[in-house]
This record gives C-alpha cells, structure tokens and sequence, in this order.
C-alpha cells in the first residue's frame, strides 16, 4: 500500500482563511524526506570513517596501533580528549613534508617514531605530552631536511609508530619495524620510546636484535642505554642493548643537579621519601634508588630517621588512592614533620599528594622530584617544587645558555607551526633533538655521494662517534653521545615552582 498524504483545509499550521493546495504541499514534503535520508546516509558514512584506521594499521581494542605516515588526517587515534584541532594540523604537516620527500627525486630513508600515542580515559601513560612530543619530532625532520645535521642527503621520511595507550601492544609495532628495513621504506633507525617503561625495553631490545638503531628522547631512568643495566632491572637478563642510545641526562645526573642547589639552602634540612611502587616504572625506582644512595640527598633521609612512604597505583582517580594519601600526609604532617617530601613517582600524582600534605601539615612543604615534574603548572597547596628540567624553554632562550642562538633558531621555526606554549614541559625541545641525532648519524653514514640507502646497523655504529667535532648542535644544547650511548656535559636546569605557578630559576648544572 502506498503512502498517502492528506491536508485539512484549516491545517494548524496554515493561516487562518488561506488553506494551502495539496499538490503544492507535496513538494516541501517530499524535499524534507530526501534531505533527511541523505543526512542519514552521509552521517553514517562519516561516523563509519571516524571508526576506521589508516590502511595498513589495525583496529585493537579501540586503539588505531601499528605504523602511520600521517596520510589518514583524520585519524582516530588522535580524535580523543577532545585535542582534534592539535592533531589535525599535526597529521597535515607530517604528511605534507613526507609526500614532499616521496616526490622530490631525492633518495630518502624512513626514521619512526615509536611510543604510546594514543589514549583512552583509562589509559594515558604520556598525560597530555604526546602532540608536543611530535611536534618537535616534525620539526626535527623539518630542519633535518632542510640542511641541519649534515647537510641534506638523504632525505627524512618520518612515520608514527603506535603502541597503544598502554603500550601493551609493542611487539606487534616492533615487528612492522623490523618489516620496514627494506624497500619501499627503507627504514634506518627509530627515535622517541617516551617512557622508561619495562615495555619499552623489551621493544629496545627487540630492535636492538634486528640491528636497527634507537634514539630515546627522555627516557631518563638510569641504565637505559647500551650497557644494558635495565635489562635486570625488569628481569630480562643480562647482556648490552647495542644500538639503544639517549639525547637526556638520566635520573641519577637530575638528582645529583638538585643535591648540589639543595645543599646551599639552610632552610631545608630534612626530608620524607614517598615512592610510587609499581614495579614496571623504572623512573621512579631510579628516583627512589638515587634519593637514597646519593650521599647529599640521603644525608636529608638521615636527620629525620623516617621510615619511607609508599604507594601502588596506575591512575589519580583510581579508587583506594585517597586513602593512601591521607595516610602518608598524617605519616608525614605529625610533630616531627621535614622541609622536604623526597618525591620518587610520576607527575601526574603530585596534585593529589600535595592536597592532602596541605590539610594536614602545619606548615608548607616542599616537594622535591625529577624532570616529569616539567608538566606541572600550579603547585597545589602551600610550599613549593624544587625539580631538574631535561629542557626549560626560559633558561635556553636565556643569557646562562651558551647554545641560545641554536635554540631560537629552533624556536623560530616552532612558533611558524605550533603553539609555543607546547614548548613547556621540554618534551618537545627533546624529541626535536632526538630526530635531529638519528638524521645526523645517517647523513654521517651515508656521506656526500653515497649511492645507496645506509644500512641500519652502520647507522647505529655511527651513533656513538656523534661527539668532539661531531656532535649534535641541539635545541636543548650539545649533545656528544659516548660509548654507553648517554649524552655527556648536558645542562641541567634546576627550578623552583611557587603555588602561583611561578618558574624561578635556581641554578643550572651540567651532568
């Protein structure tokens, strides 16, 4: 049977004594159903769109996780907590400089970038850091190809490796890697890793195996080089990681930068260590390993003959936190209360902690920590953060650098593309220089009339002469990688977080 539409010659929505004809009824009728199955259609073809990943890269438990060169830019994996605006001109500018690359006539080999990029609400390990972190990566390749660090041949293809939000799924990225040596992509190093994380030593060690050398950008936990001292540290045996190399200072050069501040100050005498438990980050069990063998910061420890503080937990709002905090905070704020709470965890716990050490202590306190504290921008509660920086945009744009103008010029071309504001927790800063090393040693192994591609394993030989004449001229200053793979003489700054948010800075050190 079909349809059949009727009007009334006094319709409610007809002015009264004007009845509207049927036939001329029809028309907007019939416009209003075709408009509304075309919204349909085209709706579900764009919510289908929105849930699919790139060619090439599998759907895993809601997470795009594989290899992407950014040609999809509307990519799911970045569509979340609410940063789209911060991807989108992100995925753009990689793909732009990439299919500028594929196109120019020029031989050109492919650099990853390998680490957690995206994020759910229940699993964010970067907290919030990851689009700074690319960014510098893009401008890294950007000056790369451009004529920084050695000149311009061969060419830099840059691709986002993904290991999911957790990156449980490392392995399955690492293989693609390894998949990738050869034509077409002819990948030659990785760079980034983001996180001293038991997952990412097994993904190191992985590369490491296939001969593909890796570039960390602040992977800070001690040992997490070629000596292989982490591999211990999560049960992976023993034996070096050749090929695994960092532009960052480790934890143990933070720390002992802000003994050295710390032991100028009379005010500060005493000192609480409180240490996050998790087994698997190895950041704060350096943390916790150098505040209590470093001679000056243990000797704080001493005067106060506390037992240490701990607590277990992956996210803030994970149910039993508060408890655990109150707890320490009435451990902490009795009589004999210390200047300084030792802090040995990551950043994104800190708020917590110090809100409840603000109820409860009678008089201001003052967090001490590692460079993770760099994401903070208020001190919670009264007192303040004493922290060491891997890169503070104020101190490197500043007079006490002695790399300043290599840092503006990076600067420049940041602010054409990205908010500066991404320069703050130095991620950015660091994730530039770590591509900027990678293409520095392959422009090194190739030399200025190679005919082929440079083969991974010459690449990752190279990057232990990247020192003396040939060392890095990086953004967060010079980098000279030695034997182990760690950079030597890298600038520490050392800062002051007041509850304004105010930045003050307290000295700065070299390691």
């Amino acid at each position: 049977m079909g349809l059949r539409v009727t009007w009334s010659r006094h319709h409610e929505d007809d002015e009264p004594g004007f009845p509207m004809p049927r036939r001329r009824r029809r028309w907007p009728f019939a416009v209003a159903v075709v408009a509304v199955l075309l919204a349909v259609v085209l709706g579900w073809r764009v919510v289908d769109r929105l849930g699919r990943c790139a060619a090439g890269v599998p759907k895993v438990h809601g997470e795009c996780i594989g290899v992407s060169d950014g040609r999809d830019r509307e990519h799911p994996w970045f569509a979340t907590h609410g940063q789209e605006k911060a991807w989108k001109p992100l995925l753009r500018a990689i793909w732009a400089e990439n299919e500028r690359v594929r196109h120019s006539g020029k031989k050109y080999v492919t650099v990853a970038y390998l680490g957690p990029f995206s994020f759910t609400p229940d699993r964010d390990l970067t907290t919030g850091r990851t689009i700074p972190e690319l960014e510098g990566a893009y401008i890294g390749q950007l000056r790369a190809n451009r004529g920084e660090g050695g000149g311009d041949h061969p060419q830099i293809r840059l691709v986002l490796a993904n290991e999911g939000g957790d990156q449980g799924q490392w392995r399955r990225v690492v293989d693609r890697l390894k998949d990738m040596t050869g034509a077409p992509d002819h990948l030659v190093a990785v760079a980034g890793l983001a996180l001293s994380t038991k997952a990412t030593v097994q993904a190191a060690l992985e590369l490491s195996k296939a001969g593909i050398p890796v570039v960390g950008d602040v992977v800070t936990a001690d040992g997490f080089d070629s000596t292989g001292a982490v591999r211990a540290a999560v049960g992976l045996g023993g034996g070096r990681i050749p090929g695994l190399t960092r532009v960052n200072p480790e934890v143990g050069d933070e720390l002992a930068a802000v003994g050295r501040v710390l032991a100028k100050r009379h005010d500060l005498r005493t000192a609480t260590l409180v240490t996050d438990q998790r087994a698997t980050d190895l950041y704060a069990k350096s943390l916790r390993d150098d505040f209590t063998k470093n001679p000056v910061l243990a000797s704080y420890l001493q005067r106060r003959h506390a037992l240490e503080e701990t607590f277990t937990a992956d996210r803030p709002d994970e149910p039993g936190l508060p408890n655990q905090f109150s707890v320490i905070a009435s451990n902490i704020c009795g009589s004999n209360q210390p200047d300084m709470v030792f802090y040995a965890g990551r950043q994104k716990f800190i708020k917590a902690l110090i809100g409840y050490l603000a109820q409860r202590c009678r008089r201001p306190i003052t967090l001490v920590t590692g460079s993770d504290a760099s994401a903070m921008t208020t001190y919670p509660g009264p007192g303040s953060i004493i922290y060491a920086a891997l890169a503070d945009p104020d101190v490197l744009a500043g007079d006490r650098n002695p790399s300043r103008a290599t840092y503006l010029g990076f600067l420049e071309q940041f602010r054409r593309t990205f908010d500066v504001a991404d320069l703050r927790s130095g991620w950015a800063i660091m994730a530039h220089d770590a591509m900027l090393t990678a293409a520095q040693a392959i422009r090194r192994t190739t030399g200025p009339a190679a005919k082929d591609e440079p083969a991974p394993d010459n690449v990752r030989n190279m990057l232990y002469a990247m020192h003396a004449a040939n060392r890095v001229l990086g953004a967060s200053g010079d980098i000279d990688l030695g034997p182990d793979g760690d950079p030597a003489h890298r600038l520490i700054p050392v800062l002051q977080i007041a509850p304004d948010g105010r930045r003050t800075l307290l000295d700065v050190q070299r390691s």
